[in-house]
């Protein structure tokens, strides 16, 4: 079986090297996968660049490497997967650090366990065992967020997880990688070499109806490597038949394989711009033309289009703007002690009174444009005073009563401690679709009214069990980002919530991550064009409660959970005088919710400076926002649900190792389709030479087995077959 990289002939004293056109092609064929990883990133969300690159580089190189040795395919597939699955942990789920530290603590045990054998003590083996548990259980809950994502999508309920979106790209990019590295390096066949990369690009893109740049690009690399690859199997016959030739033909072959690819290219996005819309659209251009100097005439003259005017009403429900202008992110908010509302706790009918600190909302925002938030589009319901817009009792959540009594200028937006239920005055709600409203407002202002609104009761355990089946209305309207949203936000949600079992985990380490940044208001306005989550979390790190808050929304967004924007008062200080909580300019203030299946949006406070919002665990009874315990600690104790580790552990290494088992059972077919039709001499001359090494090893025996030549070899396999024949004749 001979390979592409065949060695140059050793001069004495130097070491073999490879030829340069093997050098090219190679260089080449990682080219090719390039861009198909930067394709694929390109039309996915929140996949980057770096990590297809990655994953194409290093595929192509154990494949290439493997293809070296004489490593059967099987073999060579197995430890070229298991490698594969190696990088994609270390890259997509952050396990370098648990790593590390487990080989630390191996290295920090040498002394230890030199003392006790001298000592004839049993060392203590507790650091090591801990710092195991810790990786295992980041392996674990990495590929059990993978074993989910696929439990859901064979259900017909697929849910959108950037990690195991992640996951499943890497894979698929590490393994087309390693099958071109593999069979370019063992078989030199181009086309066979990049069909699954092509495959896999081409489709994609047709797919989701891409555009074929990338894709030309591809074909373009292609043609050059067909080029040298004609080449290299020419330069073979020639050696054969003691052809002179130059070695360095292959240089021209390469021009002008670069020449005609170029050519080739600008020819093909040269067409596809073509249209043959455009050529029936022509005798429509004098018409078009005719229709704008009657609109230049009508204008100069003062007259009004009544088409234009029939369609006004419509075109004004669609421009409305969704966003208070108070509100758009691009300067700090004027704060001031000035006394808006004082808000009194009224027990009435109600499921309990108001404890501590809570949120008075009035407006959610669903759409983040890059600079700020904005509503999608309204329907407006009227309602009459005491009528419920949702029901007054809903699990995990208690009724209150709240008497708003306005001091300053807030309009006649209504105020809630929490989700509205009621007003007991005639009020108007703008729903965006099934329980999502945007806010609501008062018909008629007055200097006090009384709202009915429930608030949550839940501990952290408790929502760390929800389910994660969102409604049609939460998911995908909910996670939508920007396409222009820079790379590095999506990496940076993937790496805080990589290692998070639940949904709840995830959105608290997305708040603690946040909460580190220092809060201020003595802040420029973002730069033009820049992204202001981009801009806050990589070079501003320091802000007010809309930089924090829009911040720990589409971080969340990028990592699988819906989340809204919630604009308006945070009530924490009560006057025992007035037994009210008083409320300033200075409270006003924007949060994050998430929904959770089962009980809705839950509140989560990313802001700096600001109290964390406090919820029991049920096993221990302390806030989980105010223990010192770090992440990895709280990994320990076990305290993390949803996607139990011990539950699904098992599983996620069954299905981790089954697509290993599906490649070797594959390679092994493949290779008895190999000697499918070989006679007994053709297989035994192939397995003669599979045991060889390469030329340049010095070893005189390969696995064990003496090094003969080729001429032995063959007369040793005829006189054991005479021998064999002789022995069948005399027993028969």
């Amino acid at each position: 079986m001979d390979s592409f990289l065949e060695f140059k002939p050793r001069i004495e004293g130097n070491p073999p090297r490879l030829p340069p056109v093997a050098l090219v092609s190679f260089a080449l064929l990682l080219v090719a996968l390039l861009i198909v990883a930067r394709g694929i990133s390109d039309v996915s969300l929140g996949l980057e660049a770096f990590l297809l690159a990655a994953m194409a580089i290093g595929g192509a190189v154990v494949g290439w490497s493997l293809a070296l040795t004489q490593m059967g395919m099987g073999l060579a597939f197995l430890v070229s997967l298991l490698a594969g699955v190696v990088g994609m942990l270390f890259m997509v789920g952050q396990i370098g650090d648990k790593f590390a530290a487990m080989v630390g603590s191996l290295v920090e045990m040498a002394g230890p366990l030199w003392r006790s054998v001298v000592a004839a003590e049993v060392p203590d083996w507790s650091p090591v065992a801990e710092t195991a548990a810790l990786l295992a259980r980041a392996v674990s809950v990495v590929t059990g967020r993978g074993v989910h994502w696929l439990t859901t999508w064979i259900r017909g309920e697929p849910s959108f997880d950037p990690v195991a979106a992640a996951l499943i790209w890497s894979l698929l990019i590490w393994s087309v990688a390693a099958w071109a590295g593999w069979i370019y390096g063992r078989h030199h066949r181009t086309l066979i070499a990049l069909l699954p990369a092509s495959v896999l690009m081409i489709s994609t893109f047709a797919y989701l109806g891409a555009d074929s740049g990338p894709v030309i690009w591809l074909l373009a690399v292609l043609l050059i490597l067909l080029a040298l690859a004609r080449h290299t199997l020419l330069r073979k016959e020639w050696l054969r038949r003691k052809v002179k030739f130059s070695e360095r033909i292959w240089q021209g072959i390469g021009g002008w394989a670069l020449i005609v690819s170029v050519a080739l290219v600008a020819l093909a996005a040269a067409l596809q711009n073509v249209s043959l819309e455009d050529f029936l659209r022509a005798p429509r251009t004098l018409s078009d033309e005719q229709e704008a100097l009657r609109e230049t005439v009508t204008d100069a003259l003062g007259l009004r289009d009544q088409r234009f005017e029939r369609q006004r009403a419509v075109m004004d429900k669609l421009r409305a703007p969704g966003l208070p202008r108070q509100q758009l992110i691009g300067s700090g908010p004027e704060l001031s002690e000035k006394i808006v509302m004082e808000v009194r706790d009224l027990p009435g009918d109600t499921s309990g009174p108001i404890s501590g600190r809570f949120y008075l909302r009035s407006t959610t925002y669903d759409v983040y444009t890059s600079r700020g938030w904005m509503t999608s589009e309204t329907d407006v319901k009227g309602y009459a005073a005491g009528e419920r817009i949702r029901p007054e009792s809903r699990p995990g959540y208690r009724s209150v009563l709240q008497e708003i009594s306005v001091v300053g200028e807030l309009g006649p937006l209504v105020y809630a401690a929490g989700p509205l239920v009621s007003a007991d005055r005639e009020f108007l709600v703008q729903w965006r679709g099934e329980s999502d409203d945007f806010g609501a407002i008062l018909l008629e202002g007055d200097e006090s009214y009384r709202s009915q609104s429930l608030i949550l009761d839940l501990t952290a355990d408790e929502l760390k069990a929800a389910d994660q089946s969102y409604p049609d209305w939460v998911s995908p309207h909910y996670l939508e980002l920007p396409r222009t949203l820079p790379d590095r936000v999506f990496v940076l949600a993937r790496n805080l919530t990589a290692n998070e079992a639940t949904p709840y985990d995830r959105a608290r380490a997305i708040e603690r991550y946040l909460r580190a940044f220092p809060y201020t208001l003595d802040l420029d306005l973002p730069p033009a064009g820049q992204d202001v989550v981009d801009y806050f979390l990589f070079d501003l790190q320091k802000g007010y409660c809309d930089y924090y808050a829009s911040s720990m929304v589409v971080l969340a967004r990028a990592s699988g959970l819906p989340a809204r924007l919630v604009v308006g008062y945070i009530a924490e200080r009560y006057d025992e005088d007035l037994q009210a909580y008083v409320i300033s300019e200075a409270e006003a203030h924007s949060w994050a919710e998430i929904y959770f299946p089962g009980y809705g949006w839950i509140e989560f406070e990313p802001t700096g400076g600001r109290e964390p919002v406090y919820r029991l665990e049920e096993t221990d009874g302390l806030a989980s926002s105010s223990s010192s315990a770090t992440a990895d600690e709280r990994d320990l104790d076990g305290s993390a649900s949803g996607l139990e580790v011990g539950g699904e552990l098992g599983i996620s290494w069954i299905l981790l190792a089954l697509p290993v088992a599906i490649v070797g059972a594959a390679a092994l077919y493949w290779e008895r389709l190999r000697y499918r039709g070989f006679s007994a001499e053709q297989v035994s001359v192939d397995l003669y030479v599979a045991m060889r090494r390469p030329a340049g090893s010095r070893s005189r025996s390969t696995m064990g087995i003496p090094r003969l030549s080729l001429r032995r070899f063959l007369g040793l396999r005829s006189r054991l077959r005479e021998k064999g024949t002789r022995t069948s004749r005399r027993l028969s």
